[in-house]
């Protein structure tokens, strides 16, 4: 392993679970010898990556580290690093992708990526979209804090086609089986004749805040073909929650 990998791999070991950390901790987390460990800190130290906590027995992320992250927010708008992931996925499955925003009562679709196809799913920027009846709106409820489901789980729950789930308890199990597996399936609960694959975009803390899905028509998809489709959503959403600043917490796919 370098020595940028190894600085990484020190970086990423704060959290804001753990925001500061001793020697011996960060030698057992990162799985150096001690030795090597206060080498790399007392380089990232110099450089102002990391930081000593008064009386200077903790280490913590440094000025550096925040410097840098203000330049990069403010220099690149989420459309600039989100576009060319979201066109990456367009490409890969050939269908219509987008990743929709989150608030108090629903989604908002705040990208999209059309498919190139003549028959597609097409999305509107702006349009909004119920919690309980798309794969965007489960996969978010799976990876959002506990009181965002409960009170979504409330209701009301219309039914928006024949194949829409309304009761709260077949909510909860679709929820539950989105967060085990890390992506959600919706076959035709919001548009009849689609089916769609999500998977979250996490922040800082690995709560969602987003989540990024491919739509297809149902016609064009088989099992196969859907389970690629899945494994190709979560490495958009993986890769658009590194890029974003949020925490990757790993999911099946």
């Amino acid at each position: 392993m370098g020595t940028v990998s190894k600085a990484m791999t020190v970086l990423e070991a704060f959290s804001p679970e753990q925001p500061e950390i001793g020697l011996s901790d960060m030698a057992r987390l990162v799985k150096f010898d001690k030795a090597t460990t206060l080498r790399l800190l007392s380089s990232m130290l110099a450089h102002g990556l990391i930081e000593k906590t008064e009386p200077g027995k903790l280490y913590r992320l440094g000025p550096a580290v925040q410097r840098l992250a203000r330049i990069r927010s403010e220099t690149l708008s989420f459309a600039e690093i989100a576009q060319p992931i979201l066109d990456r996925l367009r490409d890969e499955t050939g269908e219509s992708c987008h990743i929709s925003e989150a608030s108090q009562t629903s989604l908002a679709t705040v990208l999209a990526a059309h498919s190139a196809k003549a028959l597609r799913i097409n999305f509107t920027m702006g349009e909004i979209v119920p919690f309980h009846c798309t794969a965007s709106g489960v996969i978010y409820l799976a990876f959002a804090p506990a009181s965002v489901l409960d009170r979504v789980a409330k209701g009301p729950a219309p039914r928006v086609t024949n194949r829409s789930k309304t009761k709260a308890s077949e909510l909860r199990e679709q929820v539950s089986q989105a967060r085990e597996r890390g992506f959600a399936i919706n076959n035709g609960e919001f548009d009849a004749e689609a089916i769609s694959v999500a998977a979250p975009l996490l922040d800082a803390n690995g709560f969602a805040y987003a989540s990024v899905s491919v739509a297809s028509p149902q016609w064009r998809i088989d099992p196969k073909l859907l389970a690629r489709h899945a494994q190709l959503v979560v490495r958009a959403a993986r890769d658009l929650t590194v890029a974003l600043g949020g925490k990757n917490v790993g999911r099946k796919a």
